[in-house]
C-alpha cells in the first residue's frame, strides 16, 4: 500500500497557535499510530508535529511552512511511496531556509536541493547519490528528504516516537 501524506515540525510556536493557523482543534481522542486524517504530538526534542494522511500540509513547495513559521521555525516533509516523490522544507521567520525534493520521473538519482542544508545532510546526499549511481534499479534517493527532517526535528513518519510513551498522538479535528 504505502504511505502517502505530510507532516510539520514547528519550534518557537505554541502548540495552540499551530492548531488555529491550520483550522485545526485537538479531539481528545489518543492513537498508538497516527491514523487519523490529522494527528499531533509533542516530540521528546520539542518540536510540536502534526500528520496528514494527505498533502494538506505540505501545499506548494511547502510554502505552509512560509506562512506559519512568522516567529518560529518549521520543517515540512511529503512523503508519497505511490510515485516515490519525497521532499522536505525548514521555514524560518517565514523564509525558507532549505528545501529538498526527490521526483523519480526526472531520473530515480535526482535531488533538487535549494538553500543552506543542516548539517550532516550534505553527507546523506552524498551517499544517497552514490548508491544511486551503484545500483540504477532501485530508487536510493527517495529517503533522503525524510532523513534530512528527522536530522532537523528526531521525527520520522515510519518510526516510533522514542519516549513518547503508549499513545503519543493526538487525533486533531478540523474547524
Amino acid at each position: 500500500m504505502g504511505y502517502g501524506l505530510t507532516w510539520l515540525a514547528a519550534r518557537g510556536l505554541d502548540r495552540t497557535a499551530v492548531h488555529h493557523a491550520l483550522q485545526l482543534r485537538p479531539s481528545g481522542a489518543r492513537e498508538e499510530i497516527a491514523e487519523a486524517e490529522y494527528d499531533g504530538a509533542q516530540l521528546p526534542t520539542g518540536w510540536y508535529l502534526v500528520v496528514a494522511q494527505s498533502d494538506a500540509l505540505y501545499g506548494e513547495g511547502g510554502e505552509i511552512g512560509r506562512q506559519l513559521s512568522r516567529g518560529g521555525e518549521v520543517v515540512c516533509c511529503l512523503v508519497e511511496e505511490h510515485v516515490m516523490v519525497s521532499a522536505a522544507s525548514c521555514w524560518r521567520d517565514g523564509r525558507m531556509v532549505w528545501r529538498v525534493l526527490h521526483d523519480p520521473e526526472k531520473g530515480l538519482d535526482h535531488l533538487s536541493l535549494e538553500g543552506d542544508l543542516p548539517a550532516g545532510a550534505a553527507a546523506m546526499v552524498t551517499e544517497a547519490q552514490a548508491e544511486a549511481k551503484a545500483n540504477t534499479e532501485l530508487d536510493h534517493v527517495f529517503d533522503t528528504p525524510c532523513h534530512i527532517a528527522k536530522l532537523v526535528t528526531g521525527y520520522r513518519h515510519d518510526e516510533d516516537i522514542a519516549g513518547a510513551g503508549p499513545d503519543p498522538y493526538e487525533v486533531l479535528e478540523e474547524m
